[in-house]
């Protein structure tokens, strides 16, 4: 899965990873991982997923598979959502495979 949009949490900035800066660790430790900051607020280490639904501005929270494959979205656009459009996609699909994997066996 590839994430295509990042959000900074102080600052409700959206872009792609590129529009936000990574400052490596300049630690020699094995485990060093680094940090990201917004270049929008220069918050630093406020970098998080973004839901994948256009339009929308919230933290991505939920992942999960679709028939267009895996998607991370805030609860509001995901399948456990149950008044979602994403729970009605997913529930009509896992009900053709249902039926397909049904008619397969026949």
């Amino acid at each position: 899965m590839k994430i295509e949009n990042w959000i900074c949490a102080k600052c409700s900035f959206i872009g792609p990873i590129d529009a936000f800066l990574f400052i490596p660790d300049p630690r020699p430790e094995p485990n060093a991982r680094g940090w990201w900051l917004c270049t929008s607020c220069d918050e630093i280490d406020c970098v998080t997923s973004a839901c994948d639904e256009p339009g929308c501005a919230r933290k991505g929270s939920c992942g999960f598979p679709s028939p267009t494959g895996y998607r991370r979205t805030c609860f509001e656009h995901s399948i456990f959502n149950h008044g979602s459009k994403a729970h009605k996609v997913n529930a009509d699909w896992r009900a053709m495979q249902e039926k397909l994997d049904h008619e397969s066996k026949a």
